[in-house]
């Protein structure tokens, strides 16, 4: 029964009943939608990079080494990918120093580096360079296109970090992307040495910066920071940290936090690890429901493995913000077969660049059951929903998922029994569940329970869409 359920564990916003409305609902491995299961497991998938990574590559006199410290996003006004990253050059007497560059795409796999005659460098009056951090700028810069801006010259904010003026974070404004005002202060004060994320919630800024557990560099951490008007920032809180399930030596570095798109209680993080003893850099997958509160998820597996000995993301991969586009998760990251510590800073050929992984629509994590000895089963928490009919990201290609619904009293409501769905077969990230003497549309406003038989499948999420398809 519903009062068997730990509300405990539930985000403080949530009541004794989950309302869905009509906005997706992801199984990750947290168990917050599923009250019972049996015969399943949580599996996690790792995305499939592309057969002609790396994308993009320092060929530009300017660029000695390209790091995805930075942002991509497919930009529906324009109909264009547009990438702000960052690269490495010699400046200010070092081969290290830090220039935010800009690369454009059609469809995210050819990428073009425009000219503009806004920041020249060295012999060339013409660069794809947008910005310099300064002298004391390193890390890297997270862009937001922020539509609702009533300030057409912030429709595009900025973050980025810099160990000028005792270090902090700097934000910039533009109207366009490519045509940056700096802010002439610094809006927190600190050592964020890394790839530093803001994410667009709601009515608020969340950014994710790395942070010092220990007044040392190593035991680096993760750390959230809020904001109203992407100014004025609070204090940073560590969210995320190396722990005694952890490598001993470890640190976490990049975040790669986003708000996972029409999806209630769905937050997404691509940490690195770098791992002292050897130099590697490494992704892990994490998950939360109310952007403040992580967990590492399946089992803390590499979520995007290194590549092959010598190649140019042999020894680390860092993931820059990721995107949805259609019906994939475009995952942008950048390589390098150096480690992070760089040895003792001998002469060495350096292999860096920015490749693509992909996974399906909503495909982080499943919830898979085979044929033994009937497949499984989960029962999800109470739930109302608004929308008119029922649709599931699954693969059934080998097999079939029925659903039934249930009232708040585990009573399988008439017209809605196992027998009387359809199975659901094949593979597609919109089924439609539908019943031979049931209507959805009855239930709206009451609160219900879904079952979900699965047998030979993998189950990804559902949705009561409020509209065809």
């Amino acid at each position: 029964m519903a009062s068997d359920i730990n509300y405990a564990s539930w985000p403080q916003h949530v009541g004794r009943h989950i309302d869905v409305g009509d906005q997706k609902q992801l199984f990750l491995d947290d168990g917050f939608l599923v009250e019972r299961a049996e015969g399943i497991r949580y599996v996690m998938h790792q995305p499939v990079k592309h057969s002609h990574n790396p994308l993009l590559v320092p060929d530009m006199p300017w660029e000695l080494q390209v790091q995805l410290y930075g942002s991509v996003l497919w930009d529906e006004e324009d109909q264009i990918y547009k990438m702000w990253y960052t690269n490495r050059t010699h400046k200010y007497g070092k081969d290290s120093a830090v220039l935010m560059a800009y690369a454009t795409s059609e469809d995210g796999l050819k990428w073009r580096k425009p000219a503009f005659d806004i920041l020249p460098h060295e012999e060339s009056a013409k660069t794809n360079l947008l910005l310099d951090p300064g002298p004391g700028g390193s890390g890297g810069v997270c862009v937001l296109k922020t539509p609702s801006e009533k300030d057409p010259d912030k429709k595009y904010k900025m973050l980025y970090k810099t160990i000028e003026e005792g270090g902090g974070l700097k934000i910039a404004f533009s109207p366009d992307g490519i045509h940056w005002t700096k802010h002439p202060k610094t809006v927190l004060p600190g050592v964020f040495d890394t790839f530093n994320v803001a994410v667009q919630d709601n009515d608020k800024y969340v950014a994710y910066v790395r942070i010092n557990q220990r007044p040392r560099k190593r035991h680096r951490s993760l750390g959230r920071i809020e904001s109203k008007d992407f100014i004025h920032w609070t204090t940073p809180i560590s969210v995320l940290r190396p722990d005694e399930h952890d490598p001993e030596d470890t640190d976490i570095y990049t975040s790669a936090a986003f708000k996972y798109p029409q999806a209630d209680y769905a937050y997404i993080m691509m940490p690195s690890l770098f791992d002292w003893r050897t130099g590697k850099l490494q992704v892990q997958l994490a998950t939360s429901r109310d952007n403040a509160n992580w967990r590492r998820a399946g089992n803390r597996d590499i979520f995007i493995p290194l590549g092959e000995p010598n190649s140019y993301e042999s020894a680390e991969i860092m993931v820059g913000a990721p995107s949805v586009v259609k019906d994939q998760i475009h995952i942008y990251y950048h390589g390098s077969n150096r480690p992070h510590w760089n040895g003792m800073g001998r002469p060495f050929e350096e292999k860096s660049g920015i490749g693509l992984a992909t996974l399906r629509l909503d495909g982080f994590i499943s919830i898979d059951a085979g044929e033994k000895p009937s497949g499984g089963t989960i029962t999800t928490v109470p739930i109302q929903f608004s929308g008119t009919h029922l649709k599931i990201n699954a693969d059934a290609t080998w097999g079939e998922i029925c659903v039934e619904i249930l009232n708040d009293e585990n009573e399988v409501i008439e017209g809605f029994d196992r027998h009387s769905c359809e199975p659901v077969i094949g593979d597609s990230v919109r089924h439609r569940v539908s019943w031979s003497d049931g209507d959805v549309r009855t239930l709206i406003g009451t609160t219900v329970k879904l079952r979900f038989y699965i047998l030979c499948a993998r189950l990804y999420a559902f949705q009561f869409k409020a509209k065809h398809p």
